[in-house]
Order: C-alpha cells, then sequence, then structure tokens
C-alpha cells in the first residue's frame, strides 16, 4: 500500500486513497474494547493510530492482537470490540456502525506496483485496469446514522 522506496526496481503509479474509521458491531451498547495488531504490524499506519488511541485513553482495554486485518474484520463482525477498518469495507458490512464519526480518522495512499518486464502483458494490464477502475469509484457515502463516538471512543 505504500510507495516503494526509489532502489526498487518496478513500475508505481499511486492509484487511489483507502480512508479508515473505527468500527464496532451494531448491536454494542457499552464501550468496547479495541481489536488491535499484533507487534510485528506495528509499522502500519493504521496500527500506530490504534495505538495512539489505547495509550490516550486510560480505561481501554485490547480484546485481541489480529495478525491481519481479515481477521480484525471478523472479530469486530462477532462483538469482540472495535477496530480501525478501511471505510469501503466497513460501511459495506451491514452489521457495523461507524464509531468514530462521519470523517475518516486516517487515510492511506494506494499504490500499484508492477514489474517493468510485465507491465505490457494484456492479463497484467487487465488487473491494472480493474483496480484502477475500482479506486475510480467513488465508495458508498457513509451511513446515515453514526453512533456517538465519544461515549465508545
Amino acid at each position: 500500500m505504500a510507495r516503494p522506496d526509489n532502489d526498487y526496481r518496478a513500475v508505481a503509479h499511486r492509484v487511489g486513497i483507502v480512508d479508515y474509521a473505527v468500527y464496532g458491531a451494531s448491536a454494542a451498547r457499552r464501550p468496547l474494547p479495541w481489536i488491535t495488531y499484533e507487534a510485528g504490524w506495528s509499522h502500519l499506519p493504521q496500527a500506530r493510530w490504534m495505538a495512539k488511541a489505547v495509550a490516550s485513553d486510560p480505561e481501554a482495554r485490547i480484546s485481541v492482537a489480529a495478525y491481519d486485518s481479515e481477521l480484525a474484520l471478523n472479530a469486530v463482525r462477532a462483538g469482540l470490540g472495535r477496530s480501525l477498518l478501511p471505510c469501503r469495507i466497513g460501511d459495506g458490512v451491514h452489521e457495523l456502525s461507524r464509531l468514530s464519526g462521519a470523517e475518516p480518522v486516517l487515510s492511506r495512499e494506494m499504490w500499484l506496483i508492477v514489474h517493468p518486464d510485465f507491465k505490457h502483458l494484456a492479463r497484467v494490464r487487465a488487473v491494472i485496469a480493474w483496480i484502477e477502475q475500482l479506486f475510480s469509484e467513488r465508495p458508498a457515502a457513509p451511513p446515515a446514522k453514526v453512533t456517538d463516538a465519544r461515549r465508545l471512543i
């Protein structure tokens, strides 16, 4: 997802932005613990954001330390806590509510990286076009009902 360093032998260009917000199960009626990432993922901007959120709240608890974003999503869906998720994903899961408000709390660039020897292959160009189309489409608007973030975050 990050821009490659200059030493990397590849063709790269930014295809879009991934916005993140805090999500929890819609049925939750209590402050939720955090679903964070394992320490090995601490280099990720979303993991750093959650670490700051947990550190700034003396009453914050961690229920799960996930090793990937799919596990974090499934843990949130199961009602085990709240986590920072891509808005394109979280807004599309009817069991989830945005807990952090309508505006994203974090945004990351999404980069497409292609080896120069393969960028002219038809099948690679087809995948590139599909990825670029996904990012050119506007994501659905966030849900109209946003849970009171002050109570849950």
